[in-house]
């Protein structure tokens, strides 16, 4: 799983570095998750999944995710 901010690289470089971590391990599936904080699109518009299918068959699921509606701070229990 790979986790990055919309707009900090392009999405291809991602993807090829998320192909790379699915390789090292001998993945055949993998997840992109991004997060855009922009304040120029809809949070409707940030929200997105995508299924890139690679050579071989290996799959990266890309899922472009918006800030949380709800901004309390999150509460940890017991530690």
């Amino acid at each position: 799983m790979e986790l990055k901010l919309a707009g900090r690289e392009p999405l291809e470089k991602s993807l090829k570095r998320t192909t790379d971590y699915m390789n090292t391990f001998g993945a055949r599936e993998g997840w992109l998750v991004v997060f855009d904080r922009g304040p120029k699109k809809s949070r409707e518009n940030k929200l997105f999944r995508e299924d890139k299918t690679l050579p071989g068959g290996k799959v990266i699921h890309v899922v472009g995710c918006r800030e949380p509606v709800d901004k309390s701070p999150v509460r940890r229990a017991g530690f």
